[in-house]
């Protein structure tokens, strides 16, 4: 409704009300004076009648009395005049007609009528009385003249006024504020040139003056705006705003405007740096408080990245004598990680062959054959000069079997040489895992560099955009702007390919219903950035003349978002791995047992194994809490490695593994159980037996369950085997004490 109309009706209303409220006034006034006055009538004629009817009523004479009443009932205001004997009885009576005719009165009457009555007194004689009843249907009549004419009066004067009023206030005020109101809806839409035509000496033209000056500030602001857009699209990054030259809310925007390249810019600058150093295999130095705010996880999750490679290749470093099986290749000249893992495999692979050929001379009696101890160093070294003392001892005691004090010392070498091979043995294990562990680092190092690239896009899209976006959106659609960001960040369903196409097609059909043009790309961006129901909020950002470029800058804002959670979520699965392995190849050399949660190695080991888990194994897990064991972890690790390790081979990559940890009186027991082919029941009394196997030639030593039944031993344990086709479960019973079973 127009300003014009607003006033003019108002006006309109409040002398309607005055005028209403006189008119009102002086009805009552008039009806008071009219009512009084027919009270006063009725008072009059009563009391010409009491003083008229004595004579004919003491002769007894009907139509004198008749005549009296007749003479009183001209005025048409009496409907009716009764007159009653001493007995009350209708004497002579008169009434009005339909025609308002008068006519005898047959009996008592009623109505809406002002009544009075009198007393027929004659030489202190009682004859009777005299009822009249005056209408008032006359005095109402003239009420009603009274109010319409009332009711014109107040009718032409609003009239009038109206016409007076819109004449005067189309020139003083609406024709000013409507140029003001055309210079607003000009700014609205971008035009900052329109001229505010009205120059006045009142509140108006103060009112065009301001809109003058904001015109001057905005356009300011709009030309410090699209400079800084300008350099930053020209690549120069370290332009910024002079919020200096404004003051106010004018100040703020530009401040913020600045903090918002400086939040974009400087980390993920820095983080793609550092990506690309280490999807190269270059592993670059910590970075130092570099980051602020949400930015600063990407900082820590970087720094536990660069902290988890250096770990993995020191450890692959310190074990160069490793994996027989694993192929790692190097992606880089300077990949010091895959270096070293191929150097381990390599020494595993000589150091393998070397043992199965002394292995297997000894099983042919061949006693003659030594390793060659000299092509090997360190520790391997050692290995090999006690497998040729052990072969050595072995030939001396059987040519000299008589000599007791020659066989003790031969079970003592033995016994330094199985502890080698069980060092061996859990050396081999981890050299088997590498491949895995290699493929669980470089998944996530992917994702990282994929996402890394996704953000470079997103943020320079996010740079040209945003300040026009923040330019054209009033602060009611600034604020469905930042709500749409938050709502898609905090979507984390994960739907298949069919179920997004379902709710794409829901969310195209209620768009279209509430009128959003073209539904269908609005429904694509929407559910691209996991906004699936619940717009309604957003529809008048979505009918903004602009909502293309509004809904675009949203969509890579949220890219951005989740690219960012994505690197995070990835580098903290490459820590976990990385922790995983660097707590298995830790060696305890202390020799005592310590108190540990049992649950914690298997999940060690379980995270290590995760690449071959993943591709056909459900796990199921039945952890009880309970205090934590004494125990020697390291060698109760080797053991859960060599019995998962097992499993998933009876498998073939496919079933269920369940594992149990439980407390049982005094013992805590440790139950896998596996859903593989089972251990035929005659070779079941020799798995335990060192260098029994049923592995191929070449891909088992025949010692894993061997040093499983040590390591149990040295804890005062034992083992339960329990094997049937689809269900083969090794129970483990370590005592919680460690003095029990000695």
């Amino acid at each position: 409704m127009r300003i014009q109309l607003k006033i003019g009706l108002m006006l309109i209303i409040v002398t309607t009300l005055i005028l209403s409220g006189f008119g009102v006034w002086q009805y009552r006034h008039l009806k008071s004076e009219r009512t009084a006055w027919l009270t006063d009538l009725s008072n009059q004629v009563t009391e010409r009648l009491a003083d008229n009817l004595p004579l004919p009523m003491w002769d007894m004479h009907e139509t004198g009395v008749e005549k009296v009443i007749r003479s009183e009932m001209r005025d048409r205001n009496i409907a009716a005049i009764i007159v009653r004997d001493h007995k009350e009885r209708i004497y002579v009576g008169m009434q009005r007609g339909d025609r308002w005719q008068i006519i005898p009165v047959i009996k008592e009457i009623s109505g809406d009528f002002i009544t009075n009555d009198e007393d027929i007194i004659e030489q202190d004689v009682r004859l009777g009385d005299v009822t009249i009843h005056i209408t008032p249907r006359f005095v109402r009549e003239e009420l009603r003249k009274g109010v319409r004419g009332i009711v014109i009066t107040v009718v032409i004067l609003d009239i009038v006024l109206f016409l007076v009023l819109s004449f005067g206030l189309r020139k003083m005020i609406v024709r000013p504020v409507s140029q003001i109101l055309e210079t607003a809806s000009a700014i609205s839409m971008g035009d900052f040139t329109h001229e505010v035509k009205v120059h006045q000496q009142d509140e108006i033209g103060k009112l065009a003056d301001a809109f003058r000056q904001m015109q001057e500030s905005i356009a300011r602001v709009l030309g410090e705006v699209r400079g800084l857009t300008s350099a930053i699209g020209e690549g120069q990054l370290k332009q910024r705003g002079d919020s200096e030259s404004f003051c106010g809310g004018w100040r703020e925007l530009i401040e913020g405007t600045n903090n918002v390249i400086d939040a974009f810019i400087t980390p993920f600058e820095l983080t793609s740096e550092y990506i690309e150093k280490i999807s190269k295999g270059i592993i670059p130095e910590r970075i130092e408080g570099q980051s602020r705010g949400d930015f600063r996880k990407i900082e820590n999750n970087l720094n536990i990245l660069i902290d988890s490679t250096n770990s993995v290749t020191q450890i692959a470093e310190d074990i160069a004598a490793g994996n027989i099986a694993a192929d790692v290749r190097e992606r880089s000249e300077n990949d010091r990680l895959m270096q070293a893992l191929n150097r381990m495999i390599q020494k595993i692979r000589e150091i393998m062959n070397e043992t199965e050929t002394m292995i297997q001379a000894v099983g042919r009696d061949e006693l003659d054959i030594r390793g060659n101890a000299q092509a090997f160093e360190g520790g391997w070294r050692e290995l090999v000069v006690g497998i040729n003392d052990l072969i050595n001892g072995l030939s001396h005691a059987i040519s000299t079997a008589a000599e007791v004090s020659m066989e003790l010392e031969l079970a003592k070498k033995m016994h330094a040489v199985q502890e080698r091979l069980i060092q061996s043995e859990k050396l081999a294990a981890l050299g088997n895992l590498i491949a895995g562990v290699s493929h669980e680092i470089n998944t996530p190092i992917g994702a990282i560099r994929a996402s890394a690239g996704n953000i470079t896009d997103s943020l320079h899209k996010i740079l040209d955009q945003f300040p026009l976006v923040f330019q054209i959106l009033s602060k009611d659609r600034q604020k469905d702007f930042f709500a749409l960001i938050k709502k898609s960040s905090e979507s984390e369903a994960v739907l298949s390919s069919r179920e997004e196409r379902r709710l794409r097609r829901t969310l195209t059909g209620k768009l279209e219903e509430q009128g959003v043009e073209d539904a269908y790309t609005v429904a694509d961006t929407f559910t691209d950035m996991g906004i699936y129901d619940n717009t309604e909020s957003f529809l008048p950002l979505l009918r903004h003349p602009e909502s293309g470029s509004v809904l675009e800058t949203a969509y890579n804002i949220s890219s951005l978002m989740k690219n960012a959670r994505n690197i995070a979520v990835a580098t903290d699965r490459a820590s976990k791995v990385t922790f995983a392995l660097k707590s298995y190849a830790h060696f305890d050399r202390d020799g005592e047992m310590i108190l540990s949660e049992l649950s914690g190695g298997i999940e060690t080991v379980l995270t290590l194994y995760h690449n071959q888990l993943k591709q056909g194994i459900e796990v199921i897990r039945n952890y009880e809490k309970f205090p934590p064991v004494p125990c020697y972890p390291d060698e109760l690790n080797q053991v859960w490695t060599n019995i998962i390790h097992n499993a998933i081979q009876a498998m073939d990559n496919q079933g269920k593994l369940e594992i149990d940890v439980r407390q049982k009186k005094g013992d805590a027991v440790v139950t896998v159980t596996d859903t593989g082919k089972g251990i035929p029941e005659d070779i079941r009394e020799k798995i335990f037996d060192p260098f029994f196997t049923t592995k191929p030639a070449g891909e088992g030593s025949g010692l894993g369950l061997h040093i499983v039944k040590k390591i149990i031993d040295k804890h005062n344990g034992k083992i339960r085997v329990e094997s049937e086709p689809g269900r083969t479960a090794f129970s483990f019973f370590i005592p919680v004490s460690p003095n029990v079973g000695k």
